[in-house]
């Protein structure tokens, strides 16, 4: 077993037995520190990472450091709850000593009003905002998922990167997805824990004045100028780590998408031109030897291929009209209007290893949509149809495409 699942295991064997047993005053204000610093130490370490995808680590420890700060919050609560003026525990009458002095009730009211307001700062600046930024950049992940496995495919069948350098690219993409969607879950159990921590201090708050009232005999102002500040006071306790947590997460994700927004044209293009200065007339030809004065060319990809089963052959035969070649090229004059992309030119090729009324779209040889036209009347439609959607949702790597290779355009099918 590994150290961290042990760790793991006996953090959660540790967060039971807090539950379930009170605590001294004394350890109650040890474990306050301590889930202070190490909230703190985390977001530290958010600024000094060079790789967020090193830290996989981080939501795991996000979500046993939310646990601990409801623990104790729920041990401290109950201390309170249970000891009322007697209560000793020295760093929440340190924050409560702020909130009484003289004018005991002004300030009362003015600690529950600053921990109200820091509640609300907390709500809609922090936690709303990281929650936004963690769905917008799942989302951006998802519908760009396709068009970032099919570039790292292109680069290494053109030989701009070997096979070993597209598994590691294809690996670290596993691994933003999987620290995506685990920071997005463990941000929403953080303001899970937020918000449960509020419902622990108000339950504390008006436990305590019915404690006080009832069983005690105090007023109720007397019963207030207890509960009240030992409950705000623990409560602040709990609102500090979760607002270091809150953004170390916006800092993780913020790192990532500062990785990604490096432009990929000029890398790619780097990669593909030959080494030293020999003459490379197409971008993805390998040199072997400079001194021997040869070069062995990579034959190029087609940008858009469109093959067809042997039924479906007649739909380009001239003698049969050629109606597919025609709606084709007008299909790539209505995209270059619509979005101002010039269309490469479409290769179409019979594949015998399709079913006869078969058909297959790729993007540098790259299968990206398929369909059977059997009993289909209007087989012509429905293939441009389907070639325009695939050409619109692949448009950026088409881009890329022509940046790399401008003198491949052309207006001919």
């Amino acid at each position: 077993m590994k150290l961290k699942e042990i760790l793991l295991a006996a953090s959660i064997i540790g967060a039971i037995l807090l539950m379930v047993f009170p605590l001294p005053a004394a350890l109650l204000d040890y474990l306050l520190v301590i889930n202070m610093l190490s909230a703190f130490f985390i977001l530290l370490q958010t600024f000094f990472i060079k790789n967020p995808l090193n830290f996989s680590f981080f939501p795991s420890i996000l979500l046993v450091l939310s646990v601990y700060n409801l623990i104790i919050l729920l041990s401290s609560a109950r201390l309170i709850l249970t000891l009322g003026a007697a209560f000793d525990g020295r760093l929440i009458l340190f924050v409560a000593s702020f909130m009484s002095d003289s004018n005991g009730i002004v300030n009362m009211v003015v600690g529950f009003v600053i921990y109200a307001v820091f509640v609300v700062l907390l709500a809609i600046a922090v936690f709303k905002r990281t929650s936004r930024i963690s769905e917008v950049y799942a989302r951006f992940l998802l519908d760009s998922l396709p068009e970032r496995q099919m570039a790292i495919e292109a680069e290494y069948s053109c030989g701009a990167i070997t096979e070993e350098e597209s598994m590691i690219q294809k690996n670290d993409l596993q691994r933003e997805m999987d620290l995506c969607g685990a920071l997005d879950g463990a941000a929403k159990f953080v303001s899970g824990s937020f918000k449960a921590g509020i419902c622990i201090t108000g339950v504390s708050i008006i436990g305590g004045i019915l404690i006080g009232t009832k069983l005690h005999g105090e007023e109720i102002f007397t019963a207030a100028g207890i509960y009240v500040l030992l409950s705000v006071a623990a409560g602040f306790f709990v609102l500090f780590p979760v607002l270091f947590e809150s953004i170390a997460i916006g800092k993780i994700f913020s790192r990532l998408i500062s990785s990604r927004s490096e432009p990929d044209v000029s890398t790619v293009q780097q990669s593909c031109t030959v080494q030293q200065s020999c003459t490379v007339q197409q971008s993805c030809t390998v040199q072997q030897s400079c001194t021997n004065e040869k070069q062995d060319e990579v034959i190029p990809i087609d940008p858009l291929t469109l093959e067809l089963g042997y039924s479906l052959i007649p739909l380009v035969n001239k003698d049969s009209g050629a109606e597919l070649l025609e709606r084709i090229r007008t299909m790539r004059r209505q995209i270059s209007l619509e979005i101002g992309l010039v269309i490469p030119k479409i290769r179409i090729i019979d594949n015998m290893q399709l079913e006869p009324n078969e058909y297959c779209l790729k993007i540098h040889d790259v299968d990206v949509g398929r369909g059977d036209l059997s009993s289909v009347t209007d087989r012509v439609s429905l293939i441009t149809a389907h070639f325009t959607e695939v050409i619109k949702h692949h448009a950026a790597e088409i881009k890329v495409e022509q940046a790399l290779n401008p003198s491949e355009q052309s207006d001919e099918s």
